[in-house]
């Protein structure tokens, strides 16, 4: 709840309590589910053991595209400080880098393509064949 002495509700120019309003809060946790619900669209598009840096732009992209026009409108209506704006971009981007993280870690695993072609080559060492 709003500690302005006069108990303003939302976050607004006349507003002296630094608290963001429900309205806003609950719009920024939309906007970090919709990332994520980007990066779960984009996994679909990974294929193991390939260059995937398209999709990792590709995403990227659109983080830029949708994302922060969204927020510089935050912070001009003064829904948002610059500061809360960059968290929330920055929560957006390393989406991108966590698609890339598991990614990564995908293909380290037994089942993944790195792993099993790792094995295809020990294979040929050890069966003497090159």
């Amino acid at each position: 709840m709003c500690k302005d002495a006069d108990g303003c509700p939302e976050k607004c120019k006349d507003c002296t309590c630094g608290e963001m309003a429900p309205n806003v809060k609950e719009e920024i946790e939309t906007l970090k589910l919709m990332a994520r619900n980007w990066k779960h669209g984009y996994k679909s598009w990974i294929q193991l053991g390939e260059d995937n840096e398209y999709v990792y732009e590709d995403f990227t992209e659109d983080i830029i595209t949708h994302m922060h026009p969204y927020m510089q409108r935050f912070v001009e209506c003064e829904h948002l400080t610059s500061a809360e704006a960059g968290d929330l971009l920055e929560y957006c981007h390393g989406q991108v880098q966590k698609l890339r993280e598991e990614t990564e870690e995908a293909e380290r695993r037994p089942n993944g393509k790195i792993s099993q072609i790792c094995e295809r080559f020990r294979n040929l060492f050890t069966s003497g064949k090159r």
